[in-house]
């Protein structure tokens, strides 16, 4: 599983189907994405392991899913409402201030947030609940360089 952006290339690379990818057009799809990348870990680990074997999340600078991570929220706002009551544009999630790396509290405890890593695979089959998500694959800003 992994945000809709990368479904053609996680199809085509390791011949996996996903979730979603650029030509769906099911909104309710995208938005349970969403609601499982911004939720907390324990929430979206609940949803994710039954849905997906991995979850795939670009964190690393630039243009990566923290990036988007506040409009994954309101996407995911718009069909499950109760993420953001009485604010549709979603600001309590997301950056204190705008393009800063200062992240509200609820971004920082999210499942996309792992700030540490360039790509991260996630394993959220056959854990324990207490162990939730498990880091596979870890690709560092220092090990790229």
């Amino acid at each position: 599983m992994a945000w809709w952006d990368y479904g053609y290339q996680l199809t085509a690379i390791a011949n996996r189907t996903t979730i979603a990818d650029g030509n769906t057009w099911n909104h309710e799809h995208i938005a349970l994405l969403g609601r499982i990348l911004t939720n907390s870990e324990k929430e979206g680990h609940r949803i994710a392991r039954h849905m997906a074997d991995y979850v795939l999340v670009w964190s690393g600078g630039g243009g990566d899913d923290v990036a988007k991570s506040p409009h994954l929220r309101r996407i995911a706002n718009s069909v499950y409402r109760h993420l953001c009551p009485d604010d549709p544009v979603c600001n309590n999630f997301g950056f204190t201030v705008s393009y800063s790396k200062i992240r509200t509290q609820s971004c920082r405890s999210s499942l996309i947030a792992f700030p540490k890593c360039y790509f991260l695979l996630i394993s959220c089959r056959n854990m324990a609940p207490r162990k939730r998500c498990k880091n596979l694959f870890c690709i560092s800003l220092s090990m790229m360089v």
